[in-house]
């Protein structure tokens, strides 16, 4: 058996090396602040998209905050230019270990929707929907749970992006806060 998945990780590995130099990579590092009543939480993402050809690709995601944390990663298929959707599985800190995830980025011109499931300790959610004012400033809306609805506003500085948004409904006021930066 242990040989078996040794074989299996060697050809996963000669397989992606293969492929890497013609993939196109990209992604952002991201630090986020929650904003409530009882502080500033800070937060960690990081995330990583390749694309192996113009449909398909994979994706990672890695988040870290006090006390708890997630990393997952699956294939990704853009069947337009303008929509992608993936679906990812991985680990988590606390409770149960596995953790699943599906999104959804649909984009038209200067507007697009991102949605976010995910599965584990619970279930978890996120949508943003941005209207392109400029080429550095969007408006839109944000919805999370444990954060509530309400505006957003990104602005766009070459690879740094800085947005926030103001929940409602979740509870009492939360702000949510981020910066993050694109390679």
């Amino acid at each position: 058996m242990k040989i078996r998945i040794a074989l299996l990780t060697v050809a996963f590995g000669v397989i992606v090396s293969m492929n890497i130099q013609a993939q196109e990579v990209h992604g952002f590092i991201e630090l986020k602040q929650r904003v409530d009543k009882s502080g500033v939480n800070p937060i960690i993402d990081a995330y990583i998209h390749a694309s192996i050809n113009d449909k398909y690709g994979w994706s990672c995601f890695l988040q870290k905050t006090k006390g708890w944390g997630q990393l997952y990663c699956g294939p990704t298929l853009a069947s337009h230019k303008w929509i992608e959707v993936s679906g990812s599985i991985g680990v988590q800190q606390g409770g149960k270990l596995l953790r699943v995830a599906d999104s959804v980025w649909i984009g038209k011109g200067k507007f697009s929707v991102f949605h976010v499931d995910e599965y584990g300790n619970g279930y978890w959610t996120q949508n943003v929907f941005k209207a392109q004012l400029s080429k550095s400033f969007s408006i839109g809306g944000h919805g999370q749970r444990f954060i509530g609805m309400g505006p957003y506003v990104e602005m766009n500085l070459k690879k740094v992006t800085v947005w926030g948004t103001l929940g409602v409904g979740a509870g009492q006021p939360k702000g949510l806060f981020g910066i993050k930066y694109h390679f």
